[in-house]
């Protein structure tokens, strides 16, 4: 009987025939096992329209457009969805909720075959997703924004696909608009490092109409009212309420949704005659200072509650780098340059959990990237394999974790409860 090396990358065992299809069929199979997985918790436990996720109730028409700043992919995406796909109003929520978890899956798992080689790690990756489970989170336009930065960094790495590539990152810019930022950033990777002439116009102009056409519909219907928005100060506002309740004496024993309801009387109160977050910043700037370090700090516990024990990780990959075992990939360069992504976020509110869905797998997939060079070292190899050694059981203990953690999870769910709000 023939062996199959799952540690090795595809095509390199005796058969190259034999050992393609073993590949192919453990790597879609964990895939399918882990969609299946998410479809069911969600089909389990429906989840009810709420907050955020209003948005899959918009209509589109003659005479409504999306709102620049609700995220007009979002929007349109499931308004093509709705015309497409027969439902009814009682299931859409769960329609839309499995649209986005397989769309989320499935391009981080393209982005994976491209960054990864062996096959152990491309079966392990979906099932890091799943256990996350982020892929189940209530808030699609996370995992509609997580799809669209994996497709943007694939393309990147595809290096011959520079019009697709430039779209995709046109489509990320209007998932929702703090995307805006890291697509702009990662268009000018692309743009600098094509090489013809024609192709580097090329990719200019699909961007650039990526950007603008989308935009012309509301600016038809509205004019340049479209433009305006409050919508950063009301997300100010409330950020601000809820970030200082807590610290207030009065507030002990007072429901945290009310400084989300009533964010208009505490903003009113402590920054007078302010009507923007550039007025804030401008005129009472060590309040605003107050509220970027509680934002900062804010930031990083979540940042802590969405990876747990994969943060133990950073440390092993930092160490593994001073002293030259391996070298940062551009998979890895690109991911962190998506990171820019959560400056918007500081600014104006603070980075939640569920606003780390887009950023996870990337982070999955640079902790199992650097795994596999670690175990590919050959000298100095009792180093790189404790390195290798120490992570492979991080990630060991986070799946065991994850699967005991689901155990109170799905009590949760069958009581009601929302996934991850407010966070």
């Amino acid at each position: 009987m023939q062996q199959v090396d799952l540690c090795s990358p595809p095509g390199m065992g005796a058969d190259h025939r034999y050992s393609s299809i073993t590949w192919q069929l453990w790597i879609w199979l964990a895939l399918a096992l882990a969609v299946a997985f998410s479809a069911a918790l969600i089909l389990a436990h429906p989840q009810p329209v709420r907050w955020d996720q209003v948005f899959i109730q918009s209509t589109v028409d003659a005479d409504n457009y999306p709102a620049l700043t609700s995220g007009i992919a979002s929007v349109l995406l499931v308004a093509l969805y709705k015309a497409l796909v027969p439902h009814d109003s009682a299931g859409l929520n769960v329609h839309i909720r499995l649209l986005a978890m397989a769309l989320y899956m499935l391009a981080t798992f393209l982005l994976a075959r491209r960054a990864l080689s062996r096959v152990v790690a491309l079966c392990v990756f979906p099932l890091l997703l799943t256990a996350s489970l982020f892929p189940v989170l209530w808030l699609s336009t996370e995992l509609f924004a997580g799809a669209a930065l994996a497709l943007s960094i694939r393309g990147l790495l595809a290096d011959r696909a520079e019009l697709w590539t430039a779209a995709t990152m046109a489509l990320l810019a209007h998932i929702k608009p703090d995307l805006v930022l890291p697509s702009l950033c990662l268009v000018t990777v692309l743009i600098w490092r094509t090489s013809s002439r024609g192709r580097r116009l090329g990719s200019m102009g699909v961007y650039a109409a990526g950007l603008l056409l989308p935009v012309i519909p509301g600016l038809v219907i509205e004019g340049t009212r479209y433009l305006r928005s409050q919508r950063a100060f009301v997300s100010f506002g409330q950020h601000y309420s809820a970030l200082f309740l807590r610290h207030q004496f009065a507030a002990q024993g007072v429901d945290p949704l009310l400084a989300w309801q009533q964010w208009r009387k505490v903003i009113a109160a402590t920054f007078p005659g302010a009507t923007s977050v550039w007025q804030v910043a401008w005129r009472f700037p060590h309040k605003y200072l107050d509220f970027l370090a509680l934002s900062v700090v804010m930031g990083m516990c979540n940042v802590l509650r969405a990876l747990r024990w994969l943060v133990l990780f950073v440390p092993i990959a930092t160490y593994a780098v001073r002293r030259r075992l391996v070298s940062i990939s551009r998979a890895d360069r690109y991911a962190a340059l998506t990171m820019v992504g959560l400056v918007p976020m500081v600014l104006l509110s603070y980075p939640h959990v569920r606003y780390l869905a887009r950023y996870f797998p990337l982070f999955v997939l640079t902790t199992l990237s650097f795994l596999e060079r670690l175990w590919a070292i050959k000298a100095p190899k009792n180093t790189a394999r404790a390195c290798y050694l120490a992570g492979s059981a991080i990630v060991s203990v986070y799946l065991a974790h994850q699967s005991w953690s689901f155990v109170f999870l799905w009590s949760g769910l069958r009581d009601g409860q929302l996934f991850w709000f407010p966070d």
